[in-house]
């Protein structure tokens, strides 16, 4: 599975021949085009919170121990990729918290919990937003799956 935004340049033929080849076989989802705030994992406030703050930390051990050894308290262009690196293993390839913020998001398991934000839910026709304002009501869902507010996660797909 990839996940790909909804960019019209995903419609492609050569991009949707190529895909749905047999030797190049993907299975793709689409999420919202121009909406990745609302539904790419990186993005999720969970997920980027942790690493912002995760970055901050990091930054600052290296730069400590630079002064330690007696270095220059800066980080060189060569020397990005280990401070960033050791953010990104402690924030997002934290695996308990991506699956919570999949499941938040409704990618795994699949609600379309992003078809319900109230900024994309009001683009859908009036029929469309009356039927999931019902069903998140049912379920007791309130606001949006990005943690803009609460919502309730369900254990059943395809909501």
């Amino acid at each position: 599975l990839v996940i790909l935004d909804g960019h019209f340049s995903r419609f492609g033929v050569i991009f949707l021949e190529y895909v749905n080849a047999l030797l190049t076989k993907w299975y793709p989802a689409l999420g919202v085009p121009y909406g990745t705030s609302y539904w790419q994992l990186h993005d999720f406030c969970s997920q980027n919170g942790l690493f912002k703050g995760v970055l901050y930390d990091t930054k600052s051990k290296f730069i400590q121990k630079k002064r330690l050894y007696g270095l220059p308290p800066e980080i060189k262009k060569t020397e990005i990729i280990l401070v960033v690196k050791a953010a990104i293993e402690e924030s997002f390839c934290n695996q308990r918290n991506a699956q919570r913020a999949l499941a938040k998001l409704g990618w795994n398991p699949f609600t379309r919990a992003t078809l319900d934000e109230p900024d994309i839910l009001r683009s859908a026709p009036l029929e469309v937003q009356k039927e999931r304002q019902d069903i998140l009501a049912l379920r007791g869902v309130s606001g949006s799956s990005t943690g803009r507010s609460t919502t309730v996660v369900t254990s059943r797909s395809n909501l």
